[in-house]
């Protein structure tokens, strides 16, 4: 085998930054920040068989499909159809918009959603009175989407027997019940004539990656120059900083902003994510 770069990727977008006094007097001033990323990706050529048609690379692959007209990251999945109120069982669409309980990851799947943060940025804002100042900043991610692997795998299978999300107390129980979690199964069980849940991946494992985080909140005081003089310094300023205050996101699991592999391509799969924390800190500057 041989390995060689093949094909062509285009991105295309634009950034753009803006920074504003809003409002300013001789001791009050209010001034924003924010900036813009947009981004499009699409696979535009791959290498050609015998008659000239494009190869798709991967392109049967849950995750890592390559194809001409596409952005790099396209899951290609089965569509969810839910749970069989009846029994229990989950169900599928297959290609023809029918329900089955054993869907083709060849025939009855399709692209869905992509890994690729089509928009990015953030905006802020810092108001100061005299020595009071208070500054706030947002960061935003919008258009990723993905899988998460870990959670899925272990929180999610139907054997119910290891440690689980809450999830699981939605599950199926008796007949008539309206939810998005089959019953329980015995270990190494399966339903009958049915796929195996835990392994059939679909479009009800690809969650929304956006989210608008509230970043950085810094509440400081400066001292005036009065009370600095006296204390024969050049200024002094007294500060309390919290980070990663809170997010707002569709993602169920840890935080989406660090969820994802950066050295990934695709970006559309998560494994074993650690979560992100709040920090609060407190300080004193000191100007001689």
């Amino acid at each position: 085998s041989i390995t060689e770069n093949v094909g062509t990727v285009q991105n295309e977008g634009f950034e753009v930054a803006l920074n504003t006094v809003n409002f300013h007097t001789r001791s009050f001033t209010w001034s924003s920040r924010f900036n813009i990323g947009v981004l499009r990706n699409e696979v535009l050529e791959l290498p050609r068989d015998f008659d000239g048609e494009f190869i798709d690379i991967n392109p049967n692959s849950f995750l890592e499909a390559i194809t001409v007209g596409q952005p790099l990251g396209i899951i290609f999945a089965r569509q969810w159809a839910g749970v069989n109120p009846a029994d229990g069982r989950p169900m599928w669409y297959d290609a023809d918009g029918n329900i089955t309980y054993t869907p083709s990851a060849v025939h009855d799947a399709d692209f869905y959603k992509d890994g690729v943060q089509n928009v990015t940025g953030g905006f802020g804002n810092t108001i100061t009175y005299k020595g009071l100042s208070i500054d706030a900043f947002f960061e935003f991610n919008f258009g990723q989407w993905g899988f998460a692997n870990t959670d899925w795998y272990f929180t999610r299978t139907p054997d119910f027997l290891m440690n689980l999300h809450d999830m699981v107390e939605d599950r199926w129980r008796q007949p008539g019940d309206q939810t998005y979690m089959p019953k329980a199964i015995v270990v190494g069980g399966n339903y009958p004539e049915t796929a195996d849940f835990r392994v059939t991946h679909s479009t009800n494992a690809i969650y929304n990656a956006s989210y608008i985080k509230l970043k950085n909140v810094t509440i400081s005081y400066n001292l005036p120059r009065s009370v600095t003089n006296q204390l024969n310094i050049g200024g002094l300023r007294l500060y309390v900083t919290g980070a990663n205050l809170y997010t707002w996101t569709a993602w169920p699991w840890y935080d989406p902003e660090l969820a994802f592999d950066p050295t990934d391509i695709f970006g559309n799969i998560t494994v074993a994510s650690y979560p992100g924390f709040r920090q609060f800190s407190t300080g004193v500057e000191v100007q001689f």
